[in-house]
């Protein structure tokens, strides 16, 4: 019988209750009302001794539906009286579990009688990597049910506890082995049929979850772990606050931390750090929705090939392979190769002794990667890319080569991470199936991925290189094809302000300190010395920046520090000195070159507060972020956010440049923009955004544009 978003059913005494909603099974208004339903009906059977509830389809339910905040739905039946309802119910209710069970899922978990769950099961607080906290009742009885240590794990870091974690903390009863080839879901119910008829009749008041005690912990070890939260997640509220949520377990009454659950989750549902990273929550999702593209239109990918087995190229190696995808690395020397297959052997061993992996599948995983000397091995890969050092007549040589052995059907993928996809793909007879893929370095670390479109790029390619991107975990942001296409054409203003506020009197390790409390992972100071100065010098020659620049050239301190081979942590000196470790610390030889650098261009040394360091950096970033979007680089706002927060580091809890510009209001970023350009006058760098100014001159934010602008172009077809 279908009950709204769920099922009911009857097997003897026992009813079981299915909750059906959606692809993931989120606890949405329809399932909701369901649960509530069948419920009544069950405790209204006499002949109903006690009740099952599981989740239909894939999975247990996996949380709340996130958009049902912003259309009021979920104050409909709110999950928190359902799980209290259950807890409360006058017949025992069995939780069985397969799946994930995270959030609200997890919460509705804690408030049944019983657990048992499969053996792939997890569960799961995840609600603080949206600015949250458990809402439901998840901290007052997961401190019961599991102790304050695994609590607080479960909810001030977000990550999810495998079933024999969760059965070893108190939180699964039973742990249900599926023998092989049997159905997972079919043979769960049976089971807990079965165990629910041993539980019939018998005495469940110590069962309720409300009525457990808590272990008590002394308050070093509360203030410890909200220091430790504090610190490993920068400018987050949330975790602090789900520390504090999980200590009241411990000082009030059930009834009382609950109403204080709630309070506190109030206060981060209206936080500005919940909005950001909620908005970025659904952008990382609607990246691989590209306008105009049908994603269906995707081909299979079962082979790849990737040419070169350095650094880059054994990251992304490592990416296919860890998800079952057969894998040939090609380079041209058998050294080379050895030498790239000893270093993913490695990150994978460090990987295993961690707890990630085990000895059997970094077997499994090295085994789909074939090593090879010879492009023949190729042929038959249905995605081929090319990850060599920037060089143009290299790459298109290889781009040429693969042309002549690789099947039709082929897409050929360029890892560059600023040269023109367009002369590349020029190198072959088949431009529709060439495309950028530029993977950020730890390839198999990183999760961004620009996709980057030729001009006669076809959809195919397009669709297959988005879901290839997604099946190795990565964000894929389709963008277009320019110098340094989205984020590394933001990431140049950027840097050249911060080199420029250098020249006209800051410290380069003051910028880094006003940077990083903004929230950025790195210093823009701190980045050049990570990629390495002859990177950005190489760039710069190869533009005619160096031999012909104008007399506004903020990168006169980096030229010189690349000429005296201080190339960064690679050579153990830049813009900081290595010589201890890697962390760096200013270097007063630097300051000298810089106060050289200064006398020779006739510049007086200014004092600069924090705001305008602060402002003349990040200003620069979003006043290109909307350039890029002006000339179609970028497709929509939500792509720049993504970029900048998964490849370089933006802070999340800001949510990316166009959000954070919303934030602070297009104005005000106009206004200052022009102040900063009346007071250096030779820095011709701050042409204003016609979008910016848009958004200024309408007092609008980009976003409600974008919106307006699509509901407009979707109103005319």
């Amino acid at each position: 019988m279908r009950i709204d978003g769920t099922t009911y059913n009857v097997d003897g005494n026992v009813a079981l209750i299915g909750l059906d909603y959606g692809p993931v099974n989120a606890l949405g208004y329809p399932l909701r009302k369901g649960f509530v339903a069948g419920l009544k009906k069950a405790n209204a059977d006499p002949k109903i001794e006690v009740i099952v509830v599981f989740g239909e389809g894939r999975t247990f339910p996996a949380g709340a539906d996130i958009s049902e905040f912003a259309n009021g739905m979920a104050f409909k039946i709110p999950i928190h009286k359902i799980i209290d309802d259950v807890e409360a119910n006058p017949k025992p209710v069995v939780a069985a579990v397969h799946g994930t069970a995270l959030g609200g899922g997890c919460e509705v978990a804690m408030g049944c009688h019983y657990r048992l769950a499969t053996g792939k099961s997890k569960f799961g607080f995840p609600e603080v990597k949206i600015g949250l906290l458990p809402g439901a009742g998840g901290t007052q009885r997961a401190p019961r049910l599991v102790g304050p240590l695994v609590a607080l794990e479960m909810c001030v870091t977000g990550s999810p506890i495998n079933v024999w974690r969760a059965e070893q903390a108190g939180l699964v009863d039973h742990v249900v082995r599926v023998p092989k080839g049997q159905d997972e879901l079919s043979f769960l119910k049976t089971q807990a049929v079965y165990f629910a008829r041993s539980i019939a009749g018998k005495a469940f008041e110590h069962r309720r979850t409300r009525n457990l005690p808590v272990e008590p912990m002394d308050d070093f070890f509360y203030e410890n772990a909200k220091m430790m939260a504090a610190k490993t997640a920068r400018g987050h509220v949330a975790p602090p606050l789900n520390v504090e949520a999980v200590r009241a377990a411990q000082s009030m009454a059930f009834n009382d931390g609950i109403k204080n659950e709630r309070r506190l989750f109030s206060k981060l549902a209206q936080s500005p750090e919940a909005s950001a990273l909620q908005h970025i929550f659904f952008a990382q999702r609607a990246v691989v929705k590209v306008p105009g593209v049908n994603m269906k239109l995707a081909q299979p990918v079962k082979k790849v090939a990737i040419i070169g087995a350095g650094t880059m190229g054994g990251g992304i190696a490592m990416c296919f392979a860890q998800k079952g995808v057969q894998v040939v690395l090609k380079d041209i020397k058998q050294e080379y190769l050895d030498r790239g297959m000893k270093t993913i052997a490695g990150n994978w061993g460090r990987s295993a002794r961690k707890g990630r992996w085990s000895a059997f599948q970094v077997k499994s995983m090295m085994k789909l990667i074939k090593p090879t000397l010879s492009y023949n091995d190729c042929a038959d890969a249905d995605l081929v890319i090319e990850a060599v050092f920037e060089n143009m007549k290299l790459k298109k040589e290889i781009l040429s080569t693969l042309d002549k052995i690789c099947k039709p059907s082929c897409i050929l993928a360029t890892n560059t991470s600023t040269l023109d996809v367009d002369e590349i793909a020029s190198a072959t007879s088949r431009p529709e199936k060439v495309i950028g893929m530029h993977f950020f370095s730890p390839a198999n670390v990183m999760m961004l991925l620009e996709n980057v479109r030729g001009s006669k790029t076809d959809d195919q390619t397009i669709a297959t290189a988005t879901m290839a991107g997604k099946l190795i975990g990565k964000v894929p942001v389709l963008v277009g094809n320019c110098f340094g296409f989205v984020g590394n054409r933001v990431m140049f203003p950027y840097g050249r302000e911060a080199e420029a506020l250098v020249d006209e009197g800051a410290s380069p390790y003051d910028v880094d300190k006003v940077i990083y409390k903004f929230g950025m992972a790195m210093g823009p100071f701190q980045v050049n010395d990570l990629s390495g100065l002859d990177v950005g010098y190489k760039i710069r020659k190869a533009r005619g920046m160096i031999d012909n620049h104008s007399d506004y050239y903020p990168h006169t301190t980096a030229d010189l520090l690349t000429k005296m081979k201080r190339l960064g942590q690679k050579t153990k000196s830049g813009w900081y000195d290595y010589s201890r470790n890697r962390r760096g610390k200013p270097d007063p030889k630097v300051l000298e070159i810089i106060n050289n650098t200064r006398k020779q261009k006739g510049l007086t040394p200014q004092s600069f507060d924090t705001k305008t360091i602060e402002e003349r950096c990040i200003f620069a970033l979003i006043n290109e972020a909307f350039k890029t979007l002006d000339d179609g680089i970028a497709q929509r706002p939500l792509d720049v956010d993504a970029i900048w927060v998964f490849g370089y580091g933006f802070p999340v809890t800001k949510g990316g440049p166009c959000y954070y510009a919303d934030r602070v209001g297009a104005k005000y970023i106009v206004k200052r923009i022009k102040e900063f350009s009346k007071a250096e006058p030779r820095n011709t760098s701050w042409k204003i955004s016609p979008l910016l100014q848009r958004c200024a001159d309408e007092n609008t934010k980009v976003y409600k544009l974008y919106k307006k602008m699509a509901k407009a172009k979707q109103a005319k077809m």
